[in-house]
């Protein structure tokens, strides 16, 4: 088995610029977790400088 064949469709670029819409960005918006407003953050690397 291909380590690849068990990732979700949206890993992968798709295989016509037509589809789907770019600008649906539903997916990504939608938070996976609650994160309060005093809730410490911690970053690392020179991204985060």
């Amino acid at each position: 088995m291909n380590l690849c064949q068990s990732l979700p469709v949206r890993s992968f670029r798709p295989p016509a610029a037509a589809e789907p819409d770019p600008l649906d960005t539903e997916e990504f918006r939608t938070p996976g977790f609650a994160l309060g407003q005093d809730d410490p953050v911690v970053t690392a690397g020179s991204c985060f400088e």
